[in-house]
């Protein structure tokens, strides 16, 4: 008799619906993104572009044509439009 072990997979995000659309994602420590969903994994890692980048310490928000967010970091996702 043998016994399969399976490893449970994490759930999807169901981002889908989200995909090239303008998105307002909140960090933590006190950060945010917003720009245009363009990828994401199971991991719930972003790939976002035409980004704007706010911090608690800069003081004007920072603008990145790409860039990619770990889906450890984020606290929430909202569309915008």
């Amino acid at each position: 008799m043998s016994v399969q072990m399976t490893q449970a997979q994490p759930p999807y995000p169901e981002l889908k619906g989200h995909l090239q659309k303008q998105v307002k994602i909140m960090l933590n420590k006190d950060r945010e993104v917003s720009g245009i969903l363009t990828g994401f994994d199971h991991f719930m890692n972003l790939t976002i572009r035409d980004a704007q980048i706010k911090t608690p310490y800069d003081k004007a928000p920072v603008f990145c044509n790409s860039c990619v967010i770990r889906g450890t970091m984020i606290l929430s996702v909202e569309t915008l439009n």
